[in-house]
């Protein structure tokens, strides 16, 4: 193999295919990216057997051909060159020239052993612009699990039902969904979040509007994007049915200034830090929220914003996360608290038709 192309195409390359490379498998080969060219394209693969990413990149040929080095150390080393570099292969080792002097050399790992890249040939395909994706799971995956003992949590729900896609994130105590009109058949499935973000990210490293392509066969997905495809295995489990838990009715409102709530609570969270869920005390009372928040060894917080309040007034708390964690992800200047009481969820609107928060409290005493 022999081929010379820019340090900085390569390394993108390598960046979008190396995001399935975890490092955490035993299997030493697996830390390896395949790099495979013909007729001027460079194919690049990384898998940890879970998730499987490949890519591809325009090289200007000299020789065919097909190696595996470790992904790490390449990476690193075209994140520290310019301009163009020509990689080819002799012996054992794999060798990168940059300019007329510098050249180094990496040993190369067993292409044979290296998994082939999965097939889905998906009867039905899904198509989503980059933007309608993003949204998607910019709005859920926040909500989803991030403890493995709990892998069905970790994904995130797609569900095409009646026209309309729903992506849906939750780890039991807080709920996100979000959806968007579309023309397809019916569609459930849980994809694991940190695929579809990864997804998200690659979408949003293209100058150009993209459009993704989802295809689904028996338990796995493939996620397309330009060049680069990634395939993943779907999360067994039933998913909870997440309509059985949306409030119908409530019995107060209140309308706050999100930017303003946003600031309050970054301040006044820090008087919480040593309770394992970051509580505060939240006081709905004649238009006005008193916030609270206290500390062993740390001290207190309180502070007040006015709130245009519809109902009865109400003492609830709530894990601080929960709450600035959707502030981040709203573009409204107003949010909405929804609430009954201080032991059932409630709903933070945002303003959004297509999006439903819902958390739960936290029992003081």
């Amino acid at each position: 193999m022999k081929f010379s192309c820019d340090a900085t195409s390569l390394k993108k390359a390598i960046g979008i295919a190396q995001k399935a490379i975890t490092g955490k498998t035993a299997t030493p080969i697996m830390s390896g990216i395949y790099l495979s060219e013909k007729d001027n394209k460079l194919t690049l693969r990384g898998s940890d057997l879970n998730i499987s990413i490949e890519t591809t990149v325009p090289v200007k040929e000299e020789i065919t051909g097909t190696v595996l080095v470790n992904a790490k150390i390449i990476s690193d080393l075209m994140g520290k060159l310019n301009g163009e570099v020509i990689v080819y292969d002799e012996g054992k080792e794999v060798f990168v020239k940059s300019g007329d002097l510098n050249i180094y050399n990496m040993p190369k790992m067993n292409v044979d052993d290296y998994p082939n890249f999965p097939e889905v040939q998906a009867k039905d395909k899904i198509e989503l612009t980059d933007e309608a994706f993003s949204d998607l799971v910019s709005m859920t995956e926040f909500a989803c699990a991030t403890d493995d003992s709990r892998p069905l949590f970790t994904g995130i729900l797609i569900e095409i039902k009646e026209g309309t896609i729903t992506f849906v994130g939750t780890n039991t105590h807080r709920l996100a969904i979000k959806s968007k009109k579309i023309k397809n058949a019916e569609l459930s499935c849980v994809v694991p979040a940190k695929v579809l973000n990864e997804i998200k990210n690659i979408a949003q490293s293209y100058s150009e509007p993209q459009t993704i392509d989802i295809g689904i066969l028996y338990n796995q997905i493939m996620l397309t994007i330009g060049e680069t495809k990634v395939v993943t295995r779907l999360l067994d489990g039933r998913f909870p049915d997440y309509r059985r838990v949306i409030p119908g009715t409530f019995t107060i409102n209140a309308k706050v200034k999100k930017d303003e709530l946003a600031n309050i609570l970054d301040r006044v969270v820090l008087f919480s830090k040593t309770n394992d869920h970051s509580t505060v005390k939240m006081n709905f009372e004649k238009n006005k929220l008193q916030i609270t928040a206290s500390g062993i060894d740390i001290g207190s917080a309180k502070e007040e914003i006015d709130c245009e309040m519809d109902g009865n007034d109400l003492k609830i708390a709530f894990n601080a996360s929960y709450i600035m964690d959707v502030l981040r992800h709203s573009k409204a200047e107003i949010i909405t608290f929804k609430l009954n009481n201080a032991l059932t969820p409630g709903i933070i609107d945002n303003g959004d038709s297509e999006f439903i928060y819902i958390v739960t409290p936290v029992r003081v005493l």
